[in-house]
């Protein structure tokens, strides 16, 4: 995702050397598919130019509004993030083979009746099995 303004928001597609080439924001979780990104270009023996690291995706639009920077985020939350077009979203695959990344739903023992929280817990699993 980069701003709707952005020298690389006219393309069709990225290449994975104009991926690589350009400042990213990494968004820096312990247990997301970042961390899959950022081993896999290890494993690789290729490097991206990580500009800034910030906590959550939530923070990464504000940036890159006022930047030329590139931010790799899930599609599904890249477009709810672009609600008013003000980015572009390249609705592709990372230029480089990242492998799957299994998510687990935990909840509290107490909690496994309470109609809210199965409620929740069942929309969530369905949300991520699509």
């Amino acid at each position: 995702m980069v701003r709707a303004g952005h020298p690389l928001a006219k393309r069709k597609a990225l290449t994975r050397e104009t991926y690589l080439s350009h400042p990213h924001i990494f968004v820096a979780r312990t247990s997301n598919a970042h961390q899959l990104l950022e081993t896999t270009l290890l494993a690789l023996g290729l490097h991206r130019d990580v500009a800034l690291q910030v906590p959550h995706f939530l923070v990464a639009p504000h940036i890159l509004q006022r930047s030329n920077l590139i931010c790799t985020i899930p599609n599904r939350i890249a477009q709810q993030l672009n609600r008013h077009a003000e980015f572009r979203v390249f609705s592709m695959p990372v230029p480089v083979p990242v492998p799957s990344a299994d998510v687990a739903v935990h909840w509290h023992s107490r909690c496994e009746r309470d109609p809210g929280n199965r409620w929740m817990r069942e929309l969530i699993i369905r949300l991520f099995k699509e």
